[in-house]
């Protein structure tokens, strides 16, 4: 999340003080769900070959890989 957006979601005549160590978390975090989505969209397609699938799963991120690593 970068500054710019964290301005977007503060109201104006609000400020929004933030150290580099939050920053960095918050970028860490939105990262982190990115991979989730990519990871589930490439185990799902490996195993359905369909795209639906691949797209629906991405979705559901990080529970899907969960659920590929119990259950598969």
């Amino acid at each position: 999340m970068c500054e710019a957006h964290l301005r977007r979601i503060v109201p104006s005549g609000a400020t929004a003080s933030l150290d580099g160590a939050q920053m960095n978390t918050i970028r860490t975090y939105s990262v982190g769900l990115g991979y989730g989505s990519v990871l589930a969209m490439v185990i799902s397609y490996t195993d359905n070959h369909s795209v639906l699938w691949a797209i629906i799963d991405s979705l559901l991120s990080w529970f899907y890989v969960l659920y590929h690593l119990i259950f598969h």
